[in-house]
């Protein structure tokens, strides 16, 4: 008797679980085909490239650096004539802020303030010429000289004043007279208001030492650099036309054109500047 109980109730399990099974595989065969309807069907909102003949292997998006290249032509020409930080630089728009000439005898005017751009979250550069530093620096990379970075470019009035009584504190320090260690000081450092980097235009390249001759980082510079419109700015022949030792480190932006100008006639920026104006350093 019990065994003819059990075997109506198993064929029922079993019919019961086969059921279940097609429910089962049925409700699930709905739901993609419903959410693959919907996704076919409802706009995303998300904008997508048709491939078309032109276009049937479409490059992906390229990721857009904070700040991207110039795609334009620096707007001087090597034939613009330069001025001195004491002529006219209150209003830069007329195309020669990037050869004001900043140096012992020409100083920025009080108060002079450049227009600038984050690099990043500690130095900055001149707006209209970050452009072309990022681009260098990314050409390098790409290069395989990659191991080099701004180590100082935009330097605040106060901040040119510590760091040039600082200077002098160390060498008085060291037993220096006031005068010789002024003098020491001004082998390294400007004197407030004669420095590029006031300006805006100029950045020291790594550890800031001499050693950086000896880097490839340096070799492409000296090859490349003036394809970006900088220059090195205070060449080791040169000290006795800018008043400042050597130093591989310190790079200057004053344009493609002028760079490429500059290069060319082995110059540095005191006598290309003279060269424009007929030999006049200092006035338009």
């Amino acid at each position: 008797m019990s065994v003819r109980v059990k075997k109506p109730i198993r064929f029922i399990f079993f019919l019961l679980l086969t059921i279940a099974f097609i429910f089962a595989a049925t409700m699930f065969a709905l739901k993609y085909l419903l959410v693959k309807f919907i996704a076919e069907d409802e706009p995303t909102g998300i904008e997508v490239v048709q491939n078309s003949p032109e276009n049937k292997n479409p490059e992906p998006t390229p990721t857009v650096e904070p700040t991207s290249a110039p795609t334009v032509a620096p707007t001087s020409s090597p034939e613009a004539k330069a001025v001195s930080a004491n002529t006219s630089i209150a209003n830069q728009d007329d195309g020669k802020w990037n050869l004001v000439l900043v140096n012992k005898n020409s100083p920025l005017p009080e108060g002079f303030s450049p227009t600038l751009s984050n690099i990043d979250s500690s130095r900055k550069f001149d707006s209209r010429a970050i452009g072309y530093l990022n681009a260098m620096l990314a050409q390098m990379r790409s290069d395989g000289v990659g191991n080099i970075w701004a180590q100082s470019t935009y330097r605040p009035h106060s901040t040119q004043i510590n760091l040039f009584n600082e200077s002098i504190q160390k060498y008085k320090n060291q037993g220096y007279s006031a005068a010789e260690a002024e003098a020491k000081t001004l082998q390294t450092i400007n004197r407030p208001g004669t420095s590029e980097h006031e300006l805006g235009l100029a950045v020291d390249f790594n550890y800031v030492t001499n050693d950086f001759k000896n880097t490839a980082e340096y070799a492409w510079l000296i090859e490349h650099a003036q394809d970006y419109g900088f220059i090195l700015r205070y060449p080791a022949n040169k000290v006795d036309k800018t008043f400042v030792n050597y130093e591989p480190w310190h790079w200057r932006y004053v344009g493609i054109d002028h760079a490429k100008k500059i290069k060319e006639l082995g110059f540095c920026l005191e006598e290309y500047i003279e060269y424009l104006n007929g030999g006049n350093t200092t006035t338009v």
